[in-house]
């Protein structure tokens, strides 16, 4: 039996490297973090109604 948060470990990887070096290129090291706490809620809010539904 697999864990079934495995296929989804990819996709978090993914999106922990990406948040902070998109951040950084895009605001400067000093605008990264109001990046990042603006984009994990989104992530979030998209992310967790999609599991509900299983879409």
């Amino acid at each position: 039996m697999t864990d079934p948060a495995l296929p989804m470990m990819p996709e978090m990887a993914g999106l922990v490297f990406f948040l902070p070096v998109h951040g950084i290129l895009t605001y400067g090291r000093r605008g990264a973090p109001g990046f990042i706490a603006c984009a994990c809620p989104v992530t979030f809010a998209f992310g967790a109604p999609a599991t509900a539904t299983g879409r």
